[in-house]
């Protein structure tokens, strides 16, 4: 049997969507859409405290990463400082945290991600990202720049930050 060709008459099977697939459909979405905001690491909600302890980490780079210790809990991360008024406007970031065993190592196939990150956080100007993270001491920088912020609501705590700040 040969492969079907472009001129070819081939039979297409469509499968039709009951009322009740559609409302499932509809259903699942709207869960989906209005459920808690999740990080690329980990399904973690937005945080249960109203006031969490924020820490400024600098302006990380790849070469010169920001440091913080936490206990193991729930992080909120956000970033100041982007360019939405640019010719290429950046409103997005993600940050990256990895363990201070070893260094930020530049992925070759995107040079502004690392490839050794345990974590990351995709975070806007107008929206922050969480994360739950172990019990440890991390590097933390953003693929697009900007000042990061991390926060620790009770139960979680950041301690000992070396923040990277323009010489």
């Amino acid at each position: 049997m040969q492969p079907a060709r472009l001129g070819d008459n081939v039979p297409v099977h469509r499968s039709r969507l009951s009322t009740r697939g559609i409302l499932a459909v509809l259903a699942c979405s709207a869960v989906v859409l209005t459920g808690c905001r999740a990080t690329d690491s980990s399904s973690a909600a937005e945080p249960a405290c109203s006031d969490p302890l924020e820490s400024e980490l600098g302006l990380p780079t790849l070469d010169v990463p920001a440091r913080f210790t936490t206990t193991a809990g729930q992080l909120r991360f956000r970033v100041t400082g982007m360019s939405p008024d640019a010719l290429i406007p950046i409103d997005t970031t993600t940050v990256f945290l990895g363990s201070t065993e070893t260094f930020p190592h530049r992925d070759p196939q995107r040079l502004e991600w690392p490839d050794n990150a345990a974590y990351r956080v995709r975070v806007s100007l107008d929206a922050e990202g969480y994360v739950d993270v172990a019990a440890g001491t991390y590097w933390a920088v953003s693929s697009a720049g900007g000042r990061i912020y991390a926060a620790a609501c009770p139960g979680t705590s950041v301690s000992d930050v070396a923040a990277v700040q323009p010489s």
